[in-house]
């Protein structure tokens, strides 16, 4: 026992003296260091661009009330100025995990006409095409960190042998196995309490509580760590040359962290026959712009059929009126209403297809998983566009009566209506817990322990036979 703990007090000090050990710690804290910054100055200019919509929104529907309008003036004119304001209040956590949260800048407020139109228009950058790659802690923990774990463990054994010292560790009676398992743990807790300090820090900087997503985040950290340590330690066991290694280690970062992720998500979507975003808004605006060259009882007929309770206030005459107006745009929305369910259907199947392939690569699983947990997957981006919807139904059911019945307000009324038009605050839903969507990382862990010992096995029974044979081969000559 004492013998094995000198072994790891000098291979302790030995790693602690090499200035390659401190040029990746300092790239640990460096990554860390920009991704905080970077995520959290997101998140600020994310909240900035929302209260300064916010702000500008207000400002106009002010201006027009004050230039625009005058006693005697019909709501539907009214309301085709007005806009009411959206702000999206992204979780606390997203400033670690930014995920798809520059999407939701795009729709600061809705107006009463088509809602479609407005929300799929609006959505320039389609989530089908939309994959993760902010600099943020997550994508720092997820793609860079396995990099720099690598790079601690590709020469754990090579480096020996290439000094010419192996032989002298023999003599001295270190196994091969002791020798190189020690150095794996003293890089393994170094690198794990690194990191779990960083992640302390971190959360400590965002006031973020210590609670069970910051377990979460801490033993999946760790986890994920020892996942990659294992894979150097698998590609260590075959004996090959430190270059070779580090070869080996790159092409399996690149498989593991870049190509087969990002190939998941192309084949992810491209199965798809739901119409993109820009598609829907296409057709909306195709479907209103043609009921303009449509009777007005052609139009009014179409509106019964969508089901809306203010079909009944329609006035069927050949003078323009704002109920025939607005009931354009309600029959457009009815139109395109099967192609946003195909589009809201597909979004939320590609997830689940994503979700469910993850369960085979530790780099994904992760991802995914702290998408959940930080409010910014693709069914919370969905979920936002229907809670818009909703809203917008909301605002039809309160305006539409005295809209269509061609009511009359004075701009006192106009001016207290304009006040009680609130904001609309929308917040993304997030789970807590999940370490059981981590058990695929620990059947990996297994699994490359029990690859590296059969190898290193195999290799050790193949030497021992090789001395063997050598042996007798020297006995029959002599």
């Amino acid at each position: 026992m004492t013998r094995i703990a000198a072994l790891f007090r000098y291979q302790f000090r030995i790693f602690t003296r090499e200035s390659m050990t401190w040029v990746l710690v300092g790239s640990f804290v460096a990554l860390y260091a920009v991704a905080t910054f970077n995520g959290k100055q997101k998140v600020q200019e994310f909240s900035s661009s929302q209260s300064q919509h916010q702000k500008l929104i207000m400002e106009r529907n002010q201006a027009y009330l004050e230039h625009r309008f005058s006693d005697n003036e019909k709501l539907g004119r009214f309301f085709y100025y007005v806009q009411a304001p959206i702000q999206y209040h992204p979780h606390p956590r997203a400033a670690l995990n930014l995920g798809r949260l520059d999407l939701y800048e795009d729709i600061p407020g809705i107006t009463l006409h088509g809602i479609y139109s407005q929300v799929f228009n609006a959505g320039r950058k389609n989530p089908f095409s939309a994959l993760s790659g902010h600099f943020d802690l997550a994508f720092v923990l997820i793609h860079l960190v396995p990099l720099l774990v690598l790079l601690f463990v590709f020469d754990l054994r090579q480096r020996e042998v290439e000094l010419g010292l192996r032989s002298l560790l023999n003599g001295l009676g270190i196994r091969d196995l002791s020798w190189m398992l020690s150095k794996w743990f003293i890089r393994l807790v170094s690198v794990g309490g690194l990191v779990s300090g960083l992640n302390l820090a971190v959360f400590y900087y965002f006031g973020l509580p210590l609670d069970s997503f910051f377990l979460f985040w801490s033993l999946a950290s760790v986890l994920y760590i020892l996942f990659w340590m294992l894979v150097g330690l698998a590609i260590t066991s075959f004996r090959l040359q430190s270059t070779t290694n580090l070869v080996v280690s790159l092409i399996a970062w690149i498989l593991l962290c870049i190509l087969t992720p990002a190939s998941i998500h192309l084949m992810s979507g491209s199965h798809s026959s739901a119409p993109s975003g820009i598609q829907i808004a296409t057709e909306h605006r195709y479907k209103l712009h043609a009921a303009w060259d449509h009777p007005k009882q052609d139009t009014f007929a179409a509106f019964e059929f969508t089901g809306d309770d203010q079909a009944a206030f329609t006035k069927e005459n050949d003078t323009f009126t704002w109920g025939w107006y607005f009931a354009m745009h309600s029959v457009a929305d009815h139109a395109v209403t099967s192609h946003v369910h195909d589009y809201f259907k597909s979004a939320l199947e590609r997830d689940n297809w994503i979700e469910r392939a993850s369960r085979y690569l530790p780099p994904l699983r992760l991802q995914t998983a702290l998408d959940k947990l930080c409010g910014v997957t693709l069914e919370n981006q969905v979920d936002f566009k229907r809670d818009i919807v909703r809203f917008h139904q909301e605002l039809k059911q309160h305006y539409y009566p005295a809209i269509f019945d061609d009511r009359v307000w004075n701009k006192a009324q106009l001016t207290s209506e304009l006040t009680q038009l609130s904001t609309k605050k929308i917040t993304p839903n997030v789970t807590n817990g999940g370490l059981l969507r981590m058990a695929p990382i620990v059947v990996w862990c297994l699994g490359l322990t029990l690859f590296t010992f059969l190898i290193f096995s195999n290799l050790t029974t193949s030497r021992r036979n090789g001395h063997a044979i050598a042996s007798k081969r020297l006995k029959r000559a002599a």
